[in-house]
C-alpha cells in the first residue's frame, strides 16, 4: 500500500519521490500496519504543505525486532522549537504523529534547521505486533 501512495503522491504533486525499502518484507499486525501508513502519510503532507521541497526520500528499514520509517526532504527545513511552541497551530501534526509513535512504543527524531531540509524518523518496535 505504502508503494502504492508514493507512486500517487509523485504523480499528484510533482515531487520527486525516493522510495527506499529494506529488509525482511513481512505482514504486521493491522495497526501497526495503519499507524506506519498514517505517519508517513502525515509526514508527506508536512513536506507538501510546509517545505517548498524538490525531492523527498522515504526509507522503510524492516528488522525483526523494529522497524524505521524515515521521510527526509530537500526543503527549507525550519525551527523546531519555534513549530513546537504551545501557541503555534502548526505543531499539532508533529504532535500527534509522536503521541501515536509512542503509543506503539516507540519514538520519534526531527532533524531540521532553516536552509537544511528535514528528515523525520520513526522507530516502532515490532515485537508482539506481527500480524
Amino acid at each position: 500500500a505504502l508503494r502504492r501512495y508514493l507512486e500517487d503522491y509523485r504523480e499528484k504533486w510533482g515531487l520527486a519521490v525516493e522510495p527506499e525499502f529494506r529488509g525482511t518484507e513481512k505482514r504486521l499486525a493491522p495497526a501497526l500496519e495503519i499507524a506506519l501508513f498514517r505517519l508517513v502519510q502525515e509526514a508527506l503532507n508536512n513536506v507538501r504543505k510546509h517545505a517548498r521541497a524538490h525531492k523527498v526520500k522515504v526509507s522503510l528499514d524492516v528488522e525483526p525486532k523494529v522497524i524505521t520509517a524515515v521521510v527526509k526532504d530537500d526543503g527549507h527545513g525550519f525551527d523546531l522549537k519555534q513549530a513546537l511552541a504551545a501557541n503555534s497551530g502548526d505543531s499539532f501534526g508533529l504532535i500527534s504523529m509522536k503521541e501515536r509513535v509512542e503509543l506503539l512504543g516507540g519514538r520519534m527524531e526531527i532533524k531540521t534547521a532553516p536552509a537544511k531540509g528535514t528528515e523525520v524518523l520513526f522507530r516502532i518496535p515490532v515485537t508482539g505486533q506481527e500480524g
